[in-house]
């Protein structure tokens, strides 16, 4: 299958990732081929909607998304650990404690950097 066939099947399948503010949102159908199948590194933010910190982070963390919103460098995502429908079995996976928490993806890893 030809390397540009895929990410076409992919969307095609899973559809395009939902962008707030220019951050990626990632959800339980999109986490792996966001984060983890990314060509690219990937800093995501693990949060809760209802979190002090999180809000406060929050025109932070846009900023920093546009930043690098056409950037080849860097993706920036986020995972709402409070969405039952895998936000919270992702969250758990990477053994978020507080919130906010930053995972720091390399191309390729399945295993994140704090």
């Amino acid at each position: 299958m030809s390397a540009t066939l895929v990410p076409i099947i992919a969307l095609a399948i899973y559809g395009p990732a939902a962008r707030k503010e220019g951050v990626i949102v990632a959800t339980a159908k999109t986490f792996k081929q966001e984060v983890l199948e990314h060509d690219g590194p990937v800093a995501v933010q693990l949060f809760a909607p209802w979190c002090g910190h999180c809000k406060a982070l929050k025109p932070t963390w846009s900023q920093f998304a546009a930043k690098h919103k056409d950037s080849k460098e860097l993706l920036v995502a986020e995972v709402d650990c409070t969405d039952s429908k895998g936000g919270e079995a992702i969250c758990e996976r990477y053994d978020v404690e507080g919130f906010p928490t930053i995972k720091y993806f390399d191309a390729g890893e399945s295993e994140p950097e704090d």
